[in-house]
């Protein structure tokens, strides 16, 4: 085209484009013939003639221009405009190129949209996620890396570009590590159990899946499973501390004051609390301290003096009358009374506490505190009760009785789901509430089955045997209910010997969810 903007060239293929013929186009100006509009917008774009014939340099139009032809169509288009100059300088016309790049622009499109769901899919992905490249096998970087753990700041950690190694301390000595190694070199997918992870400041355990991309790199998806591992330490710590309160009870040389001990002993360390013990009423309405534990030394001991005077122990009866436990998260935010002073008086933010009773009137309290704010689990709570009830019963025993009575006392009131089974039959003897409950038979039924008749398969059948037979303590093993549905337990096992038999007490634990979570 000339200096004033007309036409005086044009090939066949920006014919093409323009949707003309060549007749149709020459002699016309340029803006008569090319409409120029922005690809996202539609509006007219500009097309910098005159900013060629002033400067005399080449110009370029913006990425995201399209050419709507006078065929209907509209091409994206590269369009670039250059002067055409004299000997002496003057520039005496512009030379416009353009090129059809709609093809281009689609794929570009279709590669920032497959970016941007990666990216969406990352983030988004129900866990962690590793994404390796390595030159030989045994050094590997990392590409992209979303962590299972929520408070793990990704970008804090600037970890793109770094080593493996470099980012996860103690990596090379890992299951994680090999894997990684393994399915770089054979393509094979790869599973690695719950392993324990150091990344900067944070720590985990994390279950991971490894396999091998297309692209040769290695993809590790990664689930934190420490909660569900927390709570599956937590049943079992629990189990176990109900089992040694149930040989205590079995006993033939029961004390009172020893199995208070244990009872606090076994609820401080096991919900890991800053202070626990037991509180009683006097004869003036007045709380005494007589029994206490801290996590520091670990020891429950004789500890008597006033906790309360009466006015205070009047409140406090008032809060956990009704209720069979009466639990606080953070004192601070507590409704303001003269009993959440006297926790902030002394440091205490956060408490669990379960009331004593003998025959229904309150005597007292099993307390657990901590001195900074806690969310208590319904697990931690219900076993603080399953302990409570078991000090009650201790302490409605105001007369001797033998060991038989007291355990099979503490057996019917226990709150978690417990059978008696004779160890030579396999046949059960006896159930409480929590126990039929789980299994859905009524009483009379469930003592009338064996352990054949709730193992949901042989191997589960075996595993139980081995556990009545002594030979093990401990198993997990798949039971079915009454309606059929086989659930995940773990079974704890104690002997007990009753003048007639040898029995055994088993309490069993649901831990479908916590396999569940971890799956």
């Amino acid at each position: 085209m000339d200096a004033f903007g007309i036409v005086t060239f044009v090939n066949e293929v920006a014919c093409s484009l323009i949707g003309l013929s060549e007749s149709s186009i020459i002699g016309k100006r340029v803006s008569e013939v090319m409409e120029i509009v922005n690809e996202d917008s539609g509006k007219p774009a500009i097309i910098p003639l005159e900013h060629v014939l002033e400067t005399g340099k080449k110009s370029w139009i913006a990425n995201d221009t399209a050419l709507r032809s006078k065929n209907g169509k509209i091409y994206s288009v590269a369009d670039s405009a250059a002067p055409i100059s004299r000997e002496d300088g003057e520039t005496t016309g512009v030379i416009i190129v353009f090129r059809d790049v709609t093809e281009e622009r689609k794929k570009e499109g279709r590669i920032i949209q497959s970016e941007a769901r990666f990216q969406e899919l990352i983030e988004n992905t129900n866990g962690g996620l590793l994404i390796l490249d390595s030159g030989d096998g045994e050094r590997f970087i990392l590409k992209e890396f979303k962590a299972p753990l929520e408070n793990l700041d990704r970008t804090g950690l600037g970890t793109f570009g770094k080593e493996l190694r470099d980012v996860f301390t103690g990596v090379e000595k890992s299951g994680l590590f090999e894997a990684v190694r393994k399915v770089w070199k054979t393509g094979t997918p790869e599973k690695v159990e719950a392993e324990k992870y150091v990344c900067g400041d944070q720590e985990g355990w994390w279950t991971n899946y490894v396999y091998k991309l297309p692209s040769g790199e290695v993809d590790s998806l990664c689930y934190d499973v420490s909660e569900s591992l927390r709570i599956q330490e937590f049943k079992k710590k629990t189990n176990d501390g109900l089992l040694t309160l149930t040989k205590m009870a079995a006993g033939s040389g029961f004390s009172l004051d020893e199995f208070m001990k244990s009872a606090v002993r076994i609820v401080g360390s096991s919900l890991c609390v800053y202070r626990a013990g037991i509180y009683m009423l006097n004869r003036i309405g007045e709380m005494d301290l007589i029994i206490s534990f801290d996590l520091v030394d670990g020891e429950a001991r004789e500890d008597k003096s006033r906790a309360m005077d009466r006015d205070l122990a009047s409140e406090y009866l008032h809060l956990i009358q009704a209720k069979r436990f009466f639990s606080i998260s953070d004192v601070n935010q507590a409704e303001k009374s003269n009993f959440i002073a006297s926790l902030q008086e002394v440091g205490v933010e956060a408490i669990l506490d379960i009331p004593l009773r003998i025959r229904g009137i309150i005597v007292g309290s099993l307390f657990c505190d901590m001195n900074t704010a806690r969310q208590w689990s319904s697990d931690e709570m219900n076993f603080a009760a399953s302990v409570g009830d078991v000090l009650t019963l201790a302490l409605e025993e105001d007369e001797p009785v033998n060991s038989e009575h007291r355990y099979k006392s503490f057996f019917k009131m226990n709150g978690a789901t417990m059978l008696l089974i004779d160890s030579a039959t396999g046949s059960i003897v006896d159930s409480n509430k929590a126990a039929c409950k789980f299994y859905e038979y009524d009483l009379g039924t469930l003592k009338g089955l064996s352990i054949e008749d709730l193992a949901a398969n042989n191997e589960s059948l075996v595993e139980i045997c081995n556990l009545a037979a002594g030979r093990s303590s401990s198993v997990v093993s798949r039971q079915k209910k009454s309606s059929e549905k086989v659930v995940d337990v773990e079974i704890f096992a104690a002997p007990f010997s009753t003048e007639n038999m040898d029995l055994v007490s088993l309490i069993v634990v649901d831990i479908t969810e916590v396999l569940a979570a971890k799956k």
